[in-house]
């Protein structure tokens, strides 16, 4: 019982309690901090975590318009792209304005495991509308995964036989007596989450936070 929430809000399964990163590729670039409380603590919603309690603050609004690039590639065809824009604060009258800004992030693999193909993609929108005492914000972002079942174990005497990338997974014997494998032995998945934010400051020491 990990308590993991994401600017306040529960991301964990009502129940289980579980939480599956796999449907949320790449979200720590949306990330601005991270806190982490070991051990068991309150927990903001739900029931207590007894493991640990992890917080993410997405991030905020830029002042100034932006837009950026990145890339990067490795071993077994491994390559992640993601791209930021962001339009900065667009002023209406003295202190007061709106903000928004998008990013999309994919991520392949081969995988090392044999046929242990990875396809991510995600999006992260943001838009917010700010003033001197009041700020509001829409956040919506989702991740949709498409992975090659790969977490079956191969035993010594498989690795001697097939090698060390041997995957299991999928496989099945023909009419002709060959093995083969299901091209479509894949876990599909798609997350959405949209997230509403109100502010309201009446005083240095009253402020009103609505989630």
């Amino acid at each position: 019982r990990i308590n993991i929430t994401v600017n306040g809000i529960p991301m964990n399964d009502a129940e289980s309690h579980n939480l599956f990163w796999v449907n949320m590729p790449d979200f720590s670039s949306s990330v601005k901090d991270m806190q982490v409380q070991r051990g068991a603590g309150t927990s903001t919603n739900g029931a207590g975590a007894f493991g640990a309690s992890v917080n993410m603050q997405t991030e905020g609004a830029s002042m100034k318009p932006y837009a950026e690039f990145n890339g990067s590639y490795g071993s077994f065809n491994t390559h992640k792209e993601t791209v930021k824009v962001g339009t900065g604060l667009l002023a209406f009258v003295l202190l007061t304005g709106c903000s928004g800004q998008t990013g999309t992030d994919r991520l392949d693999t081969d995988g090392y495991i044999d046929r242990a193909s990875v396809n991510l993609n995600s999006y992260y929108l943001q838009g917010g509308y700010f003033s001197e005492n009041t700020s509001v914000k829409l956040i919506a972002f989702a991740g949709k995964e498409k992975t090659y079942h790969a977490w079956g174990y191969a035993t010594k005497a498989e690795m001697e036989e097939h090698g060390r990338r041997y995957n299991p997974c999928g496989e099945y014997t023909g009419d002709d007596n060959e093995k083969h494998y299901y091209a479509d032995q894949t876990d599909n998945y798609l997350q959405k989450n949209y997230q509403l934010l109100f502010n309201h400051t009446f005083s240095t020491a009253w402020n009103l936070n609505v989630a």
